[in-house]
């Protein structure tokens, strides 16, 4: 029987296309084309998501720290949207994007086996 292996294709393409939502945003485009590349982005994730737990692939440490991130943003956006807490919100969308960004390094550096720990 043939294993099957996540399609990391859309983890990288879910980040890039979050990266260019919020490049949209920042530049001030029309806020229709930030919400479409967020809704495009959260699909290929929960493509990637889907695809990981779909097979018998265990884990690295680094997509747990991802997957944490993803679940810290759609907190924030609920502490943006239904309860405003500005504040908090900020907390969670800064700390979930740098934990996205370790959960990242870390499964680059584990295919180069540089770490001192087994992730």
């Amino acid at each position: 029987m043939i294993e099957q292996k996540p399609n990391k294709a859309f983890l990288y393409s879910g980040l890039s296309v979050l990266l260019l939502a919020f490049v949209c945003k920042w530049m001030k485009l029309p806020t229709y084309s930030f919400w479409i590349l967020l809704g495009a982005a959260v699909v290929l994730k929960s493509l990637f998501l889907i695809s990981v737990f779909r097979t018998k692939y265990k884990p690295s440490k680094g997509l747990y720290v991802i997957l944490i991130g993803i679940g810290m943003i759609l907190i924030s956006m609920f502490f943006k949207y239904i309860y405003p807490l500005s504040l908090l919100n900020k907390i969670l969308f800064y700390g979930a994007i740098s934990l996205k960004i370790t959960g990242l390094l870390m499964m680059i550096l584990h295919k180069k086996n540089n770490l001192p720990f087994k992730p």
